[in-house]
């Protein structure tokens, strides 16, 4: 996780949050780093738990298609992330509270 105290992540933009067996990937663009804003993948690996507002999912972790980071916190086993969804079209917006635990984070720039 080095570099990752460097990294703001609110108003971010997901463009993938997904879970392959026991992998979650999140990928953000617009993370400021510095004065640049930058992409940047967190993977936790051997997920052992995944909740949104509490419980656990029976849908897609990508709700809608335009998310944008309101607040992450990262430690050394998972996230806690918020996530406000968008259907701009259908004038549709959700809030969501997602808590990831696993092995572990890393986080790269891509």
């Amino acid at each position: 996780m080095s570099g990752l105290g460097r990294m703001s992540f609110h108003e971010a933009n997901v463009i993938q949050f997904i879970k392959r067996d026991d992998v979650l990937y999140l990928e953000l663009d617009g993370v400021l780093v510095g004065r640049n804003k930058l992409r940047v993948a967190l993977k936790i690996s051997s997920v052992s738990c995944v909740k949104v507002d509490g419980e656990f999912p029976d849908r897609p972790l990508m709700e809608l298609n335009d998310g944008e980071v309101l607040s992450l916190d990262v430690n050394e086993s998972g996230i806690s992330i918020v996530i406000e969804w968008n259907d701009f079209p259908l004038g549709v917006s959700v809030t969501r509270e997602y808590r990831i635990s696993g092995g572990g984070v890393s986080v790269a720039e891509i």
